[in-house]
């Protein structure tokens, strides 16, 4: 077994594992090493013995353990895991320490365990049968993630940068607070919102066809077929009903219903708000050709 306890982030030359770090001398993203399941499912144990209680052929894995004061590299070669006893169905809870050492924690079937040991890795649960003679199951709930951000830039910093610059992307989770002003080189999209939808309008004639949204609430195409006799006057109506609070300013749009030379003024109508849902009509200067395909190409302006 490979074991190695030295400390992840130090900050200053000397500084004593697991001390704390020094705010005013930070001037990064913080990432916290987690413990975690580098060979998973191979570490997964998948078959056991029967027998009252059981017994579990326990695979050799590969995992991490933060234990606070350190970071434990750990390579347990293969072994057995006995279950708790009993003679009911129950979840046999498999942890592995920073030393390699595997502990069993028993709850009744379907119940969850306390909270797993600063010291360990929960790995998975071995459900046993009715009288507890053998295993029918195997349940992996080991972490499988190796970092996660603590946090930001640490603005109170005597040495906290002027600059971030991150070359990819960010996501965060939860509130985010800008208390100066924000310079964006391309467009702020709502990713997480709903599809937009599109209604017929008179203009389209007498039974349109085929209308489809191709896109999300920020951007893409609106493709359909006209109906017998179209006019001019709106042609589409498109609404949207925002999930948080998103408000709609308007629509910039480029369209092909201009083909074969005719000259029709495209325009939108003023942004409405009613019960919860915002909406925006498509309007057009001349009849489109009756039965024919047409596309346009949307972006949605928020505020």
């Amino acid at each position: 077994m490979t074991i190695y306890n030295g400390p992840a982030v130090t900050d200053t030359a000397g500084a004593t594992p697991g001390s704390a770090l020094q705010q005013s001398l930070l001037n990064a993203f913080l990432l916290v090493q987690m413990s975690y399941l580098i060979n998973s499912p191979t570490g997964i144990a998948s078959s056991a013995t029967a027998a009252n209680p059981p017994v579990i052929n326990q695979p050799a894995l590969q995992a991490v353990i933060n234990f606070g004061t350190g970071i434990a590299f750990i390579q347990p070669t293969a072994t057995t895991v006995t279950c708790a006893a009993g003679s009911v169905s129950q979840d046999n809870y498999v942890d592995v320490d920073n030393s390699g050492a595997y502990h069993v924690t028993m709850v009744a079937a379907g119940l969850t365990p306390g909270a797993v040991a600063s010291n360990m890795l929960r790995l998975y649960y071995a459900r046993t049968n009715g009288s507890n003679s053998a295993v029918s199951s195997f349940t992996n709930v080991a972490n499988t993630n190796p970092l996660v951000s603590s946090s930001a830039m640490l603005t109170d910093g005597s040495n906290a940068a002027a600059l971030v610059t991150l070359a990819d992307n960010l996501t965060v989770g939860g509130t985010t607070t800008l208390n100066g002003d924000v310079y964006n080189n391309q467009l702020i999209r709502f990713v997480s919102t709903p599809t937009l939808s599109a209604a017929f309008g008179a203009a389209a004639g007498s039974g349109p066809s085929g209308l489809t949204v191709n896109g999300t609430a920020n951007a893409g195409n609106v493709t359909f077929t006209t109906g017998s006799s179209p006019t001019s006057g709106t042609l589409l109506t498109l609404s949207y009903h925002p999930t948080g609070s998103q408000v709609m300013l308007g629509v910039l749009f480029t369209n092909t219903f201009n083909a074969g030379g005719t000259s029709r003024y495209v325009s939108q109508t003023v942004v409405s708000l009613a019960a919860g849902t915002y909406s925006v009509g498509i309007t057009i200067s001349a009849a489109l050709a009756a039965g024919t395909a047409y596309t346009l190409s949307y972006m949605i302006l928020w505020g």
